[in-house]
């Protein structure tokens, strides 16, 4: 503080400014000290753990959980034969089979209905496209929907169906079905609807094959 006409300079501000950076570094310290003793009294997550379901030789094709069921539901094709949708339970030796052959799962809806490919033919070295179904996963004969269907997924509610499908040549991306969202020459791999549905994550390969 300078008083007019003395030259002479208080220093008044300098201890309250000292007192403020000492206040700071203080609470500074003792939000890294909290920071420190919370992170290492938060327990370590344990590691996931795995369990050996099928016991034959072959090849899956995709695998899901059914809600508010125990079940796990994939496609797989045993010991050379067709493919066919099966389920098991954890616990259990033995899967069940779902369908007939040449048969796969696409995914299982909130209220247990399969979107199931009928009649897979091979039109690129590892892509099959076939007639999209729809049947319940409690038993029933498969409904057919659509042809030229690669990939689908179910909207959170099981109402409609994202669905990725050939078409005259291309490649598109419909959400619901009849609804062109993306086109491509190339391919395109597992769409999967938000939990809110208003969104669709995809693999998009610029290339086919």
């Amino acid at each position: 503080e300078t008083k007019p006409g003395s030259g002479v300079t208080r220093g008044r501000r300098a201890p309250i400014a000292g007192i403020l950076v000492s206040l700071a570094a203080i609470v500074v310290l003792g939000l890294a000290f909290g920071y420190f003793v919370g992170g290492r009294s938060t327990p370590a997550a344990s590691p996931p753990s795995f369990r050996r379901l099928t016991f034959h030789h072959g090849t899956i094709f995709g695998a899901r959980f059914v809600r508010n069921d125990r079940s796990l539901v994939y496609g797989a094709s045993w010991e050379g034969n067709p493919t066919r949708v099966y389920s098991v339970i954890p616990g259990t030796p033995e899967s069940r089979a779902l369908t007939a052959d040449s048969t796969g799962l696409l995914a299982v809806s909130t209220s247990g209905d399969m979107a199931l490919k009928l009649r897979p033919r091979r039109y690129n070295p590892v892509e099959t496209d076939g007639v999209l179904a729809r049947a319940p996963f409690a038993g029933g004969v498969p409904r057919e929907i659509l042809e030229g269907v690669i990939y689908a997924d179910w909207s959170p509610d099981g109402g409609s169906l994202a669905v990725a499908r050939r078409l005259d040549g291309r490649l598109q991306l419909e959400y619901p079905i009849g609804k062109v969202l993306y086109t491509t020459r190339g391919w395109i791999a597992d769409p999967r609807v938000s939990p809110r549905g208003d969104r669709i994550a995809f693999l998009d390969h610029p290339l086919e094959g």
